[in-house]
């Protein structure tokens, strides 16, 4: 289980706490995330599995570097998973971090 002082709305605003869908239902209530977060329950395979399909949906890198950077703002955790489960989507969002630059 996560251990923080943070609650509710506190915590999910912190992304290096945030699991979005992967609190469990002890979780959601001792952290005082019920009605705050939806009520199913998302294993961490299952939420990298629709990371991919969402990039899989990006038509260029630059739109894959943004939408990782979303990510990283939000869910820390998916995001590092993403990035070391996948290195050509790493790749990808260095080229397109170069060429924003």
């Amino acid at each position: 289980m996560t251990s923080t002082a943070k609650r509710g709305i506190e915590l999910l605003h912190d992304p290096s706490l945030n699991k979005s869908t992967a609190f469990t239902e002890s979780e959601k209530q001792a952290l005082g995330l019920v009605g705050l977060v939806p009520d199913v329950t998302e294993t961490e395979d299952l939420q990298l599995q629709r990371v991919m399909m969402q990039l899989g949906h990006k038509n260029t890198d630059l739109e894959r570097y943004i939408y990782l950077v979303n990510l990283l703002d939000h869910n820390e955790t998916l995001f590092y998973r993403t990035v070391m489960s996948y290195a050509d989507v790493t790749q990808a969002m260095q080229k397109a971090s170069a060429s924003a630059r």
